[in-house]
């Protein structure tokens, strides 16, 4: 697992149960269950996506998820699944922010352009009438080979 994601995870661990067992267990526990557990990668990814959902909306996202998103791991991931407290994806949340680097990054890893949030709504229901986010999001529908390669550098250029 990546230094970041398991740091974060384990210091998320230790803040939501400060009564259960410390620090060094916790490590001990994760070590013991292997560091290729993909439970462990699940936890990690969820923790990452409630952090994001619940950041400022005009934070970018946090490196450790960018790490995630980019490593060939991540396809173990279900990066669709809903945030437990809002109900929301990873997609409908970057195209809420209107991320388009992140949005590719989630795509290009296997994220589901045609998932629906609790509320029922696609992803493209949340671009709203953002011609950009829309044709982006068409493009997106076709699969990550569709996508045009300079999309992460015109990004960042923004």
């Amino acid at each position: 697992m990546w230094p970041e994601a398991r740091t974060f995870y384990l210091s998320s661990m230790v803040r939501l149960y400060p009564s259960r067992p410390n620090a060094h267990s916790i490590c001990s526990l994760c070590s013991s269950s292997g560091s290729d557990s993909r439970s462990l990668l699940t936890a990690s990814y969820r923790s990452l996506l409630r952090t994001y959902v619940l950041s400022p909306r005009n934070d970018p996202p946090s490196q450790a998820l960018l790490t995630l998103l980019s490593s060939p791991r991540v396809r173990l991931i279900d990066l669709s699944c809903l945030d437990d407290a809002s109900g929301t994806t990873l997609l409908h949340e970057a195209t809420r922010r209107k991320d388009l680097r992140l949005i590719e990054l989630a795509v290009r890893a296997g994220a589901d352009v045609f998932i629906r949030d609790r509320k029922g709504r696609p992803v493209q229901e949340i671009a709203g009438k953002d011609d950009k986010m829309r044709v982006f999001l068409r493009q997106c529908e076709y699969g990550p080979l569709f996508l045009p390669s300079c999309v992460l550098i015109h990004c960042s250029r923004e």
